[in-house]
């Protein structure tokens, strides 16, 4: 079965596509939410993030300030027992607060968010795929932050 799940957008305060394609056409992305407060993000995202160990945490608030939800795989299973992966468009979410992001969660998220993409789009076995895996997390994260500096002003 599969639930979906909708979110309540009344803290929601900017959203975009972070697209992970090297080059056109642009099709697989992640989508960014940035919510109003640390309370908002958690009650809008699924609970199975991985901890945070404690000496890892920055600001000392014991605040979630950015989480990454990879969209589960879908694999279609042919009479004949052939098993093909089925890659959706949208690749996962990464959920950031208002005013909170910084340079190193922007990247932290993205990583995460280049790590499922390579999981997906990526031959590990390619001799490309170590470049392909940097250039397209450098992308994300420039991306991404020149995005959040345009509609949200800076973080923290």
């Amino acid at each position: 079965m599969t639930w979906i799940r909708t979110k309540d957008r009344s803290k929601l305060e900017h959203e975009c596509r972070l697209y992970v394609d090297d080059a056109p056409p642009r099709r697989h992305y992640f989508s960014v939410y940035v919510w109003e407060t640390p309370e908002a993000l958690e009650a809008e995202t699924p609970d199975d993030a991985l901890p945070v160990p404690e000496e890892l945490e920055r600001d000392g608030t014991g605040d979630v300030l950015g989480k990454c939800c990879h969209t589960p795989e879908r694999i279609r299973i042919d009479a004949d027992g052939t098993e093909t992966r089925i890659t959706r468009p949208k690749l996962g979410e990464i959920h950031l607060v208002s005013g909170r992001w910084t340079m190193e969660i922007v990247a932290h998220e993205c990583l995460h968010a280049s790590l499922g993409a390579a999981l997906h789009l990526d031959d590990p076995d390619s001799e490309e795929h170590e470049e392909r895996f940097c250039y397209r997390h450098g992308t994300m994260v420039g991306d991404l932050y020149r995005w959040l500096w345009e509609e949200n002003g800076g973080g923290s």
